[in-house]
């Protein structure tokens, strides 16, 4: 599939009959596709709108703190059915949060107050995760 491309959604049976032929389909068939962008739909499971509401909220926040992504963090955690204090642990050592199952740790997180960083905006701050993550 090229960039953009989606495959056919699986649609009860067989016999389901499709408004639209897939790009890639229509491609194979040496139909040039349309270049029309598609809207999607956005499914929020109930569990997590509590969360994405709060991460809405926060975003909106210009002056808010780094420790508000940990309580982000903490409660994405929670939602997914994680206990507090339990499976989730804090700033062990110089890791923020981590997750636990028994006496395994399953991640280890990092947070940052900014909302995109990458090694390219972010290289000190993504060097400094994998640093703490090693230890």
């Amino acid at each position: 599939m090229s960039s953009g491309e989606t495959g056919w959604k699986p649609f009860g049976t067989v016999g389901n009959l499709e408004k639209e032929i897939p790009p890639y389909i229509q491609r194979l068939l040496g139909i040039m596709p349309s270049t029309k962008q598609v809207p999607s739909k956005r499914i929020v499971p109930e569990y997590l709108k509590v969360v994405i509401n709060a991460v809405e909220r926060l975003r909106s926040d210009p002056n808010h703190q780094e420790r508000a992504h940990e309580s982000l963090v903490e409660d994405f955690f929670h939602a997914l059915g994680y206990e507090k204090h339990q499976d989730i642990r804090y700033r062990q050592g110089r890791v923020d949060i981590s997750l636990w199952d028994k006496n395994r740790v399953l991640v280890i997180v990092e947070v940052k107050k900014d909302w995109n960083p990458s090694l390219y905006n972010s290289p000190d701050a993504v060097q400094q995760a994998y640093n703490y993550a090693l230890d």
